[in-house]
């Protein structure tokens, strides 16, 4: 079975590889701290000055009258004056600075450009490279702008504007007002740079509004001028079309409407006569003597015939009761007075029409005049309200602005934050020292806790027996020892061992410095199932090959059947190792690893490898084919994760034991 690897982090195993390196933690961070407070006792200090101020509203002065703000509103003017904007922009911009700089000279203040720091960069090795570079430059046609002195020329504005931006800070507070802080080696000098930036903005302020009132004053002056002029064109023009034109045009407009709608009436009910006449006539021509329903039909189509006019004209009694139908020459010529009448009537209705439509476009025109005349009065009384507000505004010599505190120097440095910069490299040291440690320990590629331990190996049992790491003195005293441990651990590996019966077992050490023999002497000890010294050969007889340790103390070795091994028996067991000048390797692959399984197994008793870590995985790859037990001592911090995958990559583990 292949170990699959976990991308998960394990913290204990992260927390474990830190701790076992927690002394070059805190080196680190003891160094990081001693630089950190080096750093934070010789750094220059530095102190800022703040200074505080408020724009004023310019809108308080004097106003229009509120009878003309709609005009003022039509003819696009408002109150005078305005709050300056942009005052953040203004001074964090490159001109300002230039503007300052002629006020308080920051180019001779070394703090914002150090003169022999720049020009000593035009001698030494510097320079010379500096030369080879114009050499090569020139070479290809270019121009360099260089002054006097050879080197190339440097523009103090860009230094000065460079650590301006870096030290010195504009921000607007909770109640909007604007607070400049300046930041500077000397406290003077801050509060005096600060307090610069504070006067020079509020006289720039200042001079703005005032260049700005007395452009309004003349385009205002210019503006009534041109006002003053069309309302005297206006009124003008008035005068003239009153001397041209009859200026009763409007009344003469009404009388000519009032006559034509008499006549439009009179001419309505003579057209209801003629109607009426024709109904008569259609009705003698049907009948000589007509009825009296005849006469009700004609009352009730043609009303007319009940008025007094008509029966008049026509010649018939007014009383309702007496009619009388008219004779036809009569109604003929009643007929005929009553076209003439029409003819007349559109003919005076045509005649006055014209004259209304004369009197109309007159009473337009003399509108439209009246009223140019009424709007352009209004404009030249508003652009004098303007001018006189301009005028008492710009006699009124108000601040643009409140200093509400002025800089002063700092009693105490706001840099370097000493105990700040100390815990920062605290902080600083902890992560590198920790960075450091996890690099070793990756690079170390060992196991840090049990259960990461465990985890890797993926036996079934594992289990955890500290003095089995090492045997002190003489076999018969060691094997006391180990035989007097009480473990579950260890009984349960008992069983699990004895159940593979038959299969040889393997106990490689995981990590340089530990030892499998401990561990492979209890597992003999465990098999052989006794004290007694069993004869060679006799079966039940435990078999134990050392590979790369040195065998117990208290045995005579003695000469082996194969020629590269030496044997001691001692409490049932059987010890072979290498022969003196015989390496583990050659005794692994030269054969005699197999004899000594076969001969175990002929006379039916268990072989027990104890493998260093160089030699666990050779010894496990050259007893694969009999299955062997293998059985992992590891320790935390000991175990290499490459000596455990080499074995697994042979087969899989069957138990572990944690010697640490």
């Amino acid at each position: 079975m292949s170990q699959v690897e976990s991308d998960e982090i394990d913290l204990g195993e992260l927390f474990a590889s830190l701790w076992a390196r927690k002394f070059l933690i805190v080196f680190v961070s003891a160094v990081s701290v001693a630089l950190s407070v080096v750093y934070a006792l010789t750094a220059p200090e530095e102190y800022q000055s703040r200074a505080v101020f408020a724009l004023k509203s310019q809108k308080s002065g004097p106003s229009i009258p509120s009878q003309y703000g709609d005009i003022a509103a039509l003819v696009g003017l408002g109150s005078v004056g305005g709050d300056s904007q942009g005052v953040f922009d203004r001074i964090a911009g490159r001109d300002f600075v230039i503007r300052l700089n002629s006020d308080i000279s920051l180019d001779a203040d070394t703090y914002f450009f150090d003169a022999e720091a720049h020009g000593a960069e035009g001698s030494g090795v510097v320079a010379q490279v500096k030369d080879a570079i114009k050499s090569a430059v020139a070479s290809l046609g270019a121009d360099v702008e260089v002054d006097a002195s050879g080197s190339q020329s440097v523009d103090p504005i860009d230094s000065i504007f460079k650590v301006y931006r870096e030290r010195v800070q504009v921000a607007e507070t909770a109640n909007g007002s604007i607070e400049v802080g300046v930041t500077h080696e000397e406290p003077a000098r801050a509060a005096v740079i600060a307090n610069a930036i504070v006067a020079r903005v509020i006289s720039e302020l200042e001079a703005e509004r005032r260049l700005q009132e007395r452009e309004q004053l003349a385009y205002l002056s210019g503006e009534m001028a041109r006002a003053l002029a069309e309302a005297d064109a206006t009124k003008r023009a008035v005068a003239d079309y009153a001397l041209a034109n009859s200026l009763t045009a409007q009344g003469e407009f009404a009388q000519r409407s009032q006559v034509m709608f008499e006549l439009r009436e009179e001419a309505r009910k003579t057209d209801e006569m003629r109607a009426a006449v024709a109904i008569i006539r259609d009705t003698l021509e049907a009948r000589a003597r007509p009825t009296v329903a005849d006469l009700d039909r004609l009352r009730r189509e043609a009303p007319a015939v009940d008025d007094v006019e008509f029966r008049r004209l026509i010649g018939i009694p007014e009383a309702l009761s007496a009619w009388r139908w008219p004779t036809p020459a009569r109604l003929q010529s009643f007929e005929v007075t009553l076209d003439d009448r029409a003819a007349r009537l559109a003919r005076s209705l045509d005649e006055l029409e014209v004259e209304a439509k004369l009197y109309a476009e007159a009473t337009e025109t003399l509108a439209g005049l009246e009223r140019e005349a009424k709007i352009a009065e209004a404009t030249y009384n508003v652009l004098i309200e303007q001018v006189k507000a301009q005028a008492l505004m710009a006699g009124y010599a108000a601040e643009s602005a409140t200093i509400y505190q002025s800089a002063v120097p700092a009693p105490n440095p706001v840099a370097p934050k000493k105990s700040l910069i100390v815990a920062l490299g605290g902080v600083l040291g902890l992560f590198l020292g920790s960075a450091l440690a996890l690099l070793l320990a990756t690079r170390r590629g060992v196991y840090y806790t049990r259960t990461s331990l465990e985890s890797a190996v993926g036996a079934p049992i594992s289990g955890r027996v500290p003095r089995l790491a090492s045997t002190g003195g003489a076999l018969p005293r060691a094997a006391d020892r180990v035989l007097r441990l009480k473990s579950s651990d260890l009984a349960e590996l008992a069983v699990d061992i004895s159940q593979h019966a038959g299969s040889s077992v393997v106990v490689a050490a995981t990590g340089r410095g530990m030892r499998a023999a401990p561990t492979a002497l209890w597992a003999a000890l465990s098999l052989s199932g006794s004290r007694a010294t069993t004869p060679e050969g006799e079966a039940g007889g435990v078999s134990l090959l050392v590979l790369g340790e040195a065998l117990p103390r208290g045995l005579s070795p003695e000469a082996a059947p194969e020629a590269d091994l030496v044997l001691a028996k001692s409490s049932g067991i059987t010890f072979y190792a290498p022969a003196r000048g015989v390496s583990v390797s050659q005794v692994i692959s030269g054969g005699s690893l197999q004899k000594i399984l076969e001969r175990a197994q002929g006379n039916k008793s268990r072989l027990v490898v104890a493998a260093s870590e160089p030699y666990a995985a050779a010894a496990a790859r050259a007893l694969r084919a009999d299955a062997p037990y293998l059985l992992a001592v590891t320790r935390p911090g000991r175990t290499l994760r490459a000596a455990v995958a080499r074995v697994a990559g042979v087969a899989p583990w069957n138990a572990s034991v944690s010697v640490g």
